[in-house]
C-alpha cells in the first residue's frame, strides 16, 4: 500500500494565493500611507486624506487577518513573524481608523484635540490586544497612554472625565499585563497611572481645590492599598506583581515622610493653607474609603491562598485606618495627646511615623538582599537615607522624645519581622 501524502497548506497548487494578496495589500497599504502623509502635509483636500484612509484601513485589515494565526498556511516555521506582521497591521488600521474618526468628528463640529486622538488610541491599541491576546499591541497602548498624559495634562487641561479615564484604562491595561506576563507593559502603564496621579494632585493645588497635606494624605493611603494588592497578587503568581509592590511602597513612603515631616513642624510655611472646598473633602472621602477596602480585599485574598493570618489582615486594616486618622482626625489626635500625656503631640506622633519608615525600609531592604532586587534596595536605601536627614535635626531630640522613638522603633521591628517572610514571598512572585 502506497503511504498516504501528509496534506500541507503550502503544498496546494493555490497555496502562493495569499502571498499574492498579502504582496497587493503592503502595496496599496504602502501607497495609502504616502498619499495619506502628503495630503496632511500639504493640507489638500479631506476628501482624498479620507480615501487614502479608508484604503489603509481596508489593506492593513486584509494583511492582519491573511497572516494571523488562524490561516492555515501561516502555520510554519514563519509563524513568530507572520503574527508580528498580524499584529503590526491591526495597529495601522486602528491609527487610520483613529484618523477617519478624527475627521469625522471635524466635520461634525465635536471638540476634538491632539490628546483625545492619542487617547483613543491607546485604547483601541487595547481593544486590539485583548481580541488578538497581543503583546506588541498592549505595549503600544501602555506606551500612547503614558504620551497621552505628557500632552494631556501636560497642557494643564485637568478635568473630571480624564481623571476617570486615566485610571480606568490604566488598570485594564496593568490586568492584561499580568495575563500576557509582560513586565515592561505593566511598568510603562504603572507609570503613566503615577505621573498622572502627581500631575493632577499638582493642578488641583495650583487651582487651590486641595491642600498640600491633601496630597501626601492621599498618597500614603493610594501608595499603601497598591502596595497591599501587589502582595495579593503576587499570591496569585501574576507575572508584574513585583512592579505593583515596588511602585506602591514608594508612592507610600513618599507620603508618610510628608506626613511625618507636618507631624514634626518642619516647614511649616507649606503646611498652613488647608483649603476647605468640596473637592478636597470629598476627593479624601473617596481616596480614604477605597484604599481601606482595597487592603481589606487584598487581605482576604492573601488569607485565602493561606499566606496571612486573620490576626495579619486585621492588623493591616487598623494600620491602614490609622494612616488615614493622622490626616483625618489632627484634632482628635491633638486632643488626647495633649491631655494624656505631658509631651507635644506632633513630636510622638511625628517620631512613631519615623519609627515605622525605618523598620519597614530595613524590612525591604532585608528581603531585597533576598530576592536579590536592586530597586528593593535601592528604594530602601533612599527611605532610610532620607528619615537620617530627618532625624539629624538636633530641636526635635529630648529625652522624652528619644524615648518614644525608641520604643516606637522597637515595636515597630517587631511587625516587621513579624511579616518578613510574607512579604519575601510575595516579591519573589
Amino acid at each position: 500500500m502506497h503511504a498516504r501524502a501528509e496534506y500541507s497548506p503550502m503544498s496546494h497548487p493555490h497555496a502562493d494565493a495569499p502571498k499574492l494578496k498579502i504582496i497587493v495589500a503592503l502595496f496599496l497599504l504602502f501607497g495609502a500611507t504616502v498619499l495619506a502623509l502628503f495630503t496632511f502635509n500639504a493640507g489638500q483636500n479631506q476628501i482624498m486624506l479620507t480615501a487614502a484612509l479608508l484604503v489603509m484601513v481596508w489593506s492593513a485589515l486584509l494583511i492582519s487577518y491573511l497572516t494571523g494565526e488562524d490561516a492555515p498556511w501561516a502555520q510554519t516555521k514563519n509563524q513568530a513573524k507572520m503574527r508580528f506582521i498580524s499584529e503590526l497591521s491591526a495597529m495601522t488600521a486602528a491609527l487610520s481608523g483613529l484618523g477617519l474618526w478624527l475627521i469625522a468628528s471635524q466635520k461634525l463640529g465635536f471638540l476634538v484635540t491632539a490628546a483625545d486622538g492619542v487617547f483613543g488610541f491607546s485604547a483601541l491599541a487595547l481593544l486590539a490586544a485583548i481580541f488578538m491576546q497581543s503583546r506588541l499591541a498592549l505595549l503600544i497602548s501602555s506606551t500612547t497612554c503614558l504620551l497621552w498624559v505628557v500632552i494631556h495634562f501636560g497642557m494643564g487641561e485637568t478635568n473630571l472625565v480624564s481623571l476617570w479615564m486615566l485610571p480606568i484604562l490604566g488598570l485594564f491595561q496593568c490586568f492584561h499585563a499580568g495575563v500576557f506576563k509582560t513586565k515592561i507593559a505593566s511598568f510603562i502603564s504603572l507609570i503613566a497611572l503615577h505621573a498622572g496621579l502627581m500631575i493632577a494632585f499638582y493642578s488641583y493645588y495650583i487651582s487651590g481645590d486641595i491642600s498640600l497635606l491633601h496630597i501626601a494624605a492621599m498618597s500614603l493611603m493610594l501608595g499603601f492599598a497598591h502596595y497591599r494588592i501587589g502582595k495579593a497578587m503576587g499570591d496569585m503568581q501574576v507575572e508584574s506583581a513585583s512592579l505593583h509592590v515596588l511602585f506602591g511602597w514608594a508612592l507610600t513612603i513618599i507620603g508618610a515622610l510628608s506626613v511625618q515631616n507636618y507631624w514634626l513642624g518642619h516647614n511649616e510655611t507649606i503646611w498652613q493653607t488647608f483649603p476647605s472646598t468640596a473637592a478636597a473633602d470629598i476627593s479624601w472621602q473617596i481616596v480614604g474609603a477605597v484604599s481601606v477596602a482595597a487592603v481589606g480585599i487584598a487581605g482576604m485574598i492573601r488569607m485565602s491562598y493561606s499566606q496571612m493570618s486573620t490576626m495579619a489582615v486585621f492588623l493591616n486594616l487598623a494600620l491602614a485606618v490609622g494612616a488615614a486618622a493622622l490626616f483625618d482626625q489632627r484634632d482628635a489626635i491633638h486632643h488626647i495627646i495633649a491631655t494624656s500625656m505631658n509631651m507635644p503631640s506632633s513630636a510622638l506622633v511625628g517620631f512613631i511615623i519615623g519609627a515605622a519608615i525605618l523598620a519597614s525600609a530595613l524590612a525591604m531592604a532585608v528581603n531585597g538582599a533576598r530576592a536579590k532586587s536592586t530597586a528593593m534596595i535601592v528604594i530602601s536605601l533612599f527611605a532610610i537615607a532620607s528619615q537620617l536627614v530627618v532625624l539629624l535635626d538636633a530641636r526635635i531630640w529630648t529625652a522624652e522624645t528619644a524615648v518614644v522613638f525608641g520604643l516606637s522603633l522597637i515595636t515597630s521591628l517587631c511587625f516587621a519581622t513579624l511579616f518578613a517572610a510574607d512579604d519575601s514571598h510575595a516579591l519573589a512572585a
